[in-house]
């Protein structure tokens, strides 16, 4: 999840100045209120999330659709284990 942005920025620009050529952050959500500070770091390539935050779209973010597909199917495995688990 990114709160704010800054740990991911400074994450990139940490990696981008040891030579990596590109930088993408993969989060669940942006619970940020601003992510145009994502979209504005020269340091970060492009923003992976699931759709379960909805921020405005930009140009470096792509919405991963069907998350509450993929959440529902975490959510089901969660609960199985704990059946699974309960009837020993």
């Amino acid at each position: 999840m990114i709160a704010s942005g800054g740990t991911a920025i400074k994450t990139a620009e940490y990696l981008k100045n040891r030579g990596a050529q590109d930088v993408y952050i993969w989060v669940t959500h942006n619970a940020g209120r601003d992510p145009n500070k994502l979209v504005k770091s020269e340091f970060i390539d492009g923003v992976v999330m699931l759709d379960t935050v909805w921020n405005k779209k930009a140009d470096k973010f792509t919405y991963l659709q069907k998350s509450g597909i993929l959440l529902g199917g975490g959510v089901y495995k969660s609960h199985m284990n704990l059946i699974k688990n309960q009837a020993i």
